[in-house]
């Protein structure tokens, strides 16, 4: 026996498989999601079975999870400035790494005594 959920949409009553798989959704698992499979929550199943509305992953945004979101700008900064630290953002995620003049040691960086000019500094590491 196959069990059903149901949603009315529009005046129109939806039936759809309680366990729709293999990214498809709505009435019977008949549709297929069109999401970026690897930009999702879980890659066999992206969309929502009901809507299909696709569920990105932290890293991704937009209507098919397309649209990369730059950590480095949000308002909370992964790569804090206070361990001198730059973020750099990148396709699905981001990196962090120690500013001109400091090296890694544990979680964070320490100065190394190397000594630039502050103009040439800006041009390698913007100073925000």
């Amino acid at each position: 026996m196959t069990v059903y959920d149901s949603l009315l949409i529009s005046s129109k009553l939806i039936r759809f498989e309680s366990a729709c798989t293999g990214n498809t959704f709505g009435d019977n698992c008949t549709s297929s999601c069109s999401c970026v499979h690897e930009n999702t929550n879980v890659t066999s199943q992206s969309c929502n079975r009901v809507t299909g509305i696709c569920e990105c992953n932290e890293f991704w945004n937009g209507s098919r999870c397309e649209v990369d979101i730059d950590e480095c700008a949000m308002e909370t900064n992964p790569c804090p400035l206070a361990s001198n630290k730059y973020c750099h953002n990148t396709k699905g995620g981001f990196n962090c790494s120690c500013l001109l003049g400091f090296t890694e040691e544990g979680e964070d960086c320490v100065e190394t005594g190397l000594k630039c000019d502050v103009c040439l500094c800006r041009l390698i590491v913007p100073i925000n």
